[in-house]
């Protein structure tokens, strides 16, 4: 079961918009997947909030986030849903960490999304 004290904290939070760094850092695999349905369920689907996750575990982000934002030395390089950075890199199949490779070594990249246009 999710830790009550830290999944009320989240769950009470006035706030719309939560930043969660490290989402699943110190955390065992059945409280981490707890974690992150409490998210989605309780705080995403049901309360209407929007979460900011940071991390550095990219198959994390992948499986949680909407829209995903890739940053390089203190700047988003590419943002979008995993579809359109798929699309940038002109590859459909392409993993999160493939994109972020790609992206962060100034990899050609094609079709930039207007809303990332601007952050290079």
């Amino acid at each position: 079961m999710l830790n009550l004290s830290l999944s009320s904290y989240y769950y009470k939070s006035k706030e719309q918009v939560l930043f969660i760094d490290e989402l699943a850092i110190s955390l065992d695999p059945i409280m981490a997947k707890d974690f992150k349905v409490f998210i989605k369920d309780k705080l995403v689907r049901e309360q209407k909030k929007t979460v900011i996750f940071i991390t550095h575990h990219l198959n994390e982000a992948e499986e949680l986030a909407e829209r995903l934002a890739i940053m390089d030395k203190g700047q988003i390089r590419a943002s979008g849903t995993i579809g359109e950075l798929r699309e940038m890199v002109g590859d459909p199949h392409a993993t999160l960490e493939e994109i972020f490779i790609r992206v962060t070594k100034n990899e050609e990249i094609k079709n930039v999304p207007s809303s990332t246009r601007g952050f290079y």
